[in-house]
């Protein structure tokens, strides 16, 4: 009889405590963070090829809670209520682009990256088919320079 009930307890120990780690749930280790990160904030210049018609290269002027990247003979695209999530060394950053000219509003997906003085931006899904391979890099600036420097 003693024997009966030592198993019947030791059966219903083993099913709670199974039941306790069944109920473990998987968490998420990446975060998504409202704004952009601080280490990204600032005015980028990418340099014109020799030669150019272009006023000026692209610049990307980055704020706390704005993304401005403004193109020679394109409109500006203004990306606001950013939220950014750090994937290795690289920055993916969801935003909302406001409408103007030919953009029109909607989601933005951008992966950036910033090394010293060299900053680079892509979009999320060429990101996901060639990482950041073949792309150019803008320097740090204090101020826009027009046309080749």
């Amino acid at each position: 009889m003693k024997l009966k009930g030592l198993v019947a307890g030791v059966v219903t120990l083993s099913f709670l405590g199974v039941g306790t780690f069944a109920s473990v749930q998987q968490v998420n280790a990446s975060t998504w963070y409202h704004g952009t990160p601080t280490r990204l904030h600032g005015i980028y210049q990418y340099k014109l090829p020799k030669g150019s018609a272009l006023g000026f290269g692209t610049v990307v002027k980055i704020s706390a809670n704005k993304i401005e990247i403004d193109q020679s003979g394109m409109s500006e695209r203004l990306i606001v209520n950013p939220t950014y999530q750090r994937i290795g060394k690289y920055y993916r950053i969801k935003g909302h682009r406001v409408k103007n000219g030919m953009y029109k509003s909607g989601k933005e997906n951008l992966v950036m990256y910033r090394y010293n003085n060299h900053f680079s931006f892509i979009s999320y899904r060429r990101f996901k088919q060639r990482g950041f391979s073949h792309v150019h890099y803008a320097q740090r600036v204090s101020k826009v320079r027009d046309g080749n420097w």
